[in-house]
């Protein structure tokens, strides 16, 4: 608010000039004729003459009423508010420079902001009000055109996350008693929420423009960024870890560099892929050869011109365990599948295996590496088992009771079943049955069995879950020997014919049929698995990989089984023990919460803990933060809390409690992916869609002095004039009465009557 004053005199009788002055002229002449008749002389007539004219104008101006008249200006300066991009996304160098050279986003800011003769012209006589924003907005100085140039507050990187219409709705526009003539804003449209209408409409009925500025190249620039990466939490010594990476190749400005996968810790390359124009997905493979949490990174090598180096990288960490996989394997008579898979399950060192055969005489010794006499029947023997292998055996072998326990722990997650079809029982004796639901597909009553001889070939999904890999992380997953029908020990003889029609809901096809002889393209699934609960149940479709054994000995064999068996347990039950912590999810951002859980099996220790168990968070740079567990409800044997990591890096949980071993400790990792770098294009769209909607104007960065054409003076300007009469008006009247005094003095000295 501006307030000005100015001064004049004036009348309280509103006297026109052109009767003031016919008023003036009669006296004056009146009073000239007064004396001339008299034959005076011409000094003594002028003399006498004037100071009647002198007195009765006088009296005529005192009667008018002067005054002195005040006029008070007031004025409301209109404003404008500036709101300038401060968030992470102003590091970004994909802006052309005048020499050709890229800069960064916040230099073309800083080139904008420079330009004070247009932001001082702007701001004359009106009000700009500068704000730096990310999430939020906050008050920077810059030149506002009411005083000399002052050096440029240029701004300054602050904040990870970008949100234009928050910082917007933060700024109170209409809390202000200056008309808003506009609001500027310099950004690269980056925003975590773009949902203006509501926003807009609430400016265009205030009548507030928006004009922006987009910040970056219109077309967003080129970017070769680490999208997104999928890997098992879990894993085994020895397993092939697959790890699916998701690129963004905007432009297909990484095609010809490098996507590998590094050992964080050793720094050795465990496998390297080359970055295609027209491929956003690739799956990399490491092998688990030690016990414990292994760290990786996926890193794409960097590029000259990469305009955003940081969203290369991504961190990654998998607890390997080297806790034997407790295995029941049933199958009805010694064929060929029984026979190799038996063998293979005894020899490996990762599993301990209990085998039955229907078909044996009673008096047979029964193998495995823990031999069993009878078949579990309670669920507490059930309990014993991670995986249930079923060959081709009758659905009477296993009672209701025994079933309904097997289905129940599959659903818990607890236990994880292999189905294995064969001629004469599996699938189609299992209809009606109460592990039928457990089966991946719908059994028919009337299986179809193909004889002729194919060859089976690995789908996408099995790929990306590392399960049918079985060329030790090639390119090649799937080995040529196989698929090659010059060899015969590669064929599988028969399998059952599955109608796509009855696969199950949740289920995935990891391997399919193809004819040797035929060119139909007709392909059959082979191997189906199923989630099921919380667990999983996988069904081979064929008893024929044992013929694999012929080309490279037990090598494809075990690559084959092994994984498959491995990929039924769910991944919480790696490392089990009787007490344990567990982080959900196992992987978070920073600033994300995180729930800490632990599980406690023993019983008696289960009823000596407290409700209230505290523990303690240590990251690998020395941070530490304190967290309660609470007991869940019902007096259960677990306790968690959620804790929100402010720090990245690898995070561990530590028992405070004296009851709990120290040994029970699980490590997280804590990732600074911020959003505000994850899509570095411009999203010049979003500001085009502000402006249209707001009444406003989308201006060009070379051309920001339209500004001053753009934005109107919407200033107030209001007049107020106060009348005051002269101070001690009435006693004016002395004034002619001795001027009248005179004139008569003057007269008696003349002898006039």
């Amino acid at each position: 608010m501006m307030l000005s004053t100015t001064s004049s005199l004036g009348w309280l009788l509103p006297i026109p000039t052109g009767m003031w002055i016919i008023t003036l002229l009669s006296t004056a002449m009146l009073s000239w004729w007064c004396y001339r008749r008299h034959g005076l002389p011409t000094w003594a007539m002028c003399t006498l003459a004037s100071l009647r004219f002198l007195a009765i104008s006088m009296i005529i101006i005192i009667l008018a009423g002067p005054v002195i008249e005040k006029t008070v200006r007031n004025e409301i300066r209109d404003r404008v508010v500036v709101l300038v991009d401060q968030s992470r996304s102003m590091t970004i160098r994909d802006t052309p420079s005048r020499d050709g050279a890229l800069v960064a986003r916040g230099s073309q800011i800083e080139s904008i902001m420079s330009r004070s003769e247009v932001w001082n012209e702007l701001g004359r006589g009106r009000i700009i009000e500068w704000f730096g924003f990310h999430d939020h907005p906050f008050s920077i100085d810059g030149p506002d055109g009411n005083s000399d140039p002052d050096p440029v507050d240029i701004p300054r990187v602050s904040g990870t996350g970008t949100d234009i219409i928050a910082s917007i709705n933060q700024l109170g526009l209409d809390d202000s008693i200056n008309p808003n003539a506009g609001l500027i804003i310099l950004s690269d449209g980056r925003s975590r929420s773009d949902s203006i209408r509501e926003t807009a409409t609430t400016l265009r009925s205030s009548g507030i423009p928006v004009h922006t500025i987009p910040i970056g190249p219109p077309d967003g620039g080129g970017d070769v960024a680490v999208e997104s990466v999928v890997y098992p939490s879990t894993a085994y010594i020895g397993d092939s870890i697959p790890v699916v990476v998701d690129v963004s190749n905007r432009s297909g400005t990484g095609t010809g560099s490098d996507l590998i996968l590094r050992d964080s810790d050793s720094g050795s390359i465990l496998d390297r892929r080359t970055i295609e124009e027209d491929i956003d997905e690739y799956t990399l493979v490491g092998d688990s050869t030690v016990d414990g949490d292994v760290y990786w990174v996926v890193e794409i090598t960097p590029l000259d011109d990469d305009p955003v180096p940081a969203n290369n990288f991504r961190d990654i960490s998998i607890r390997v365990s080297d806790e034997p996989l407790r295995v029941l394997y049933i199958d009805g008579y010694p064929r060929w599948e029984y026979r190799y898979l038996k063998n293979l399950l005894i020899r490996e060192e990762s599993i301990v295996s209990s085998v039955m055969l229907l078909s044996a005489d009673g008096d047979y010794a029964q193998e495995g590496d823990r031999p069993i006499t009878r078949l579990p029947i309670t669920t507490e023997e059930f309990r014993d088992f991670d995986v249930l292998v079923i060959g081709d055996i009758p659905s009477s072998t296993l009672t209701t009771e025994q079933q309904e326990i097997i289905e129940q722990l599959v659903v818990e997650g607890e236990m994880g079943i292999l189905w294995i079809g064969g001629p004469y029982w599996t699938p189609v004796d299992w209809r009606g049955s109460t592990l039928e639901s457990t089966i991946p597909f719908t059994p028919s009553v009337d299986p179809v069995r193909n004889e002729a001889p194919v060859h089976m070939i690995p789908t996408d999904e099995s790929v990306q879950m590392g399960i049918l890999r079985m060329d030790g992380g090639s390119d090649r997953s799937w080995p040529d020997e196989i698929a090659d029908p010059s060899n015969p020990w590669s064929a599988l003889q028969w399998f059952q014919v599955i109608d796509r029609n009855l696969v199950k809901p949740a289920t995935q096809v990891l391997a399919e049929s193809v004819e040797l002889d035929s060119r139909s393209g007709v392909r059959h699934p082979l191997i189906l698995i199923m989630q099921y609960g919380g667990g999983r149940s996988i069904y081979s479709a064929t008893d024929e990989t044992w013929r694999w054994r012929h080309g490279r000995g037990e090598l494809l064999y075990e690559r084959f089984w092994i994984p498959i068996i491995r990929s039924i347990v769910r991944s919480d039950r790696l490392g089990s023990d009787s007490i344990g912590f567990e982080f959900v999810p196992e992987r978070v951002e920073m600033g994300q919460p995180q729930r800490i859980r632990l599980e406690v099996t023993d019983a008696n220790l289960v009823e000596d803990l407290e409700d209230i168990i505290p523990v303690r968070i240590e990251s690998d740079s020395g941070s530490r933060r304190s967290v309660e567990l609470n007991r869940d409800s019902g007096g259960s044997g677990t306790w968690s809390s959620s804790w929100v990591p402010d720090e990245p890096g690898r995070w561990t949980v530590v028992p405070m409690d004296d009851s709990i071993n120290s040994q029970t400790s699980r490590e997280t990792t804590v990732f600074d992916r911020s959003r505000e770098m994850s899509d570095p294009s411009t999203n010049h769209a979003f500001l085009e869609r502000i402006s249209r909607q707001t009444g406003g104007t989308i201006v060009s960065p070379d051309d920001v002095s339209e500004l001053l054409d753009i934005i109107p003076d919407r200033s107030i300007v209001s007049t107020t004039t106060i009348r005051d009469p002269l101070p001690g008006r009435w006693w004016m009247f002395c004034i002619p009465l001795l001027i009248f005094g005179v004139e008569w003095t003057g007269r008696r000295l003349f002898r006039l009557s």
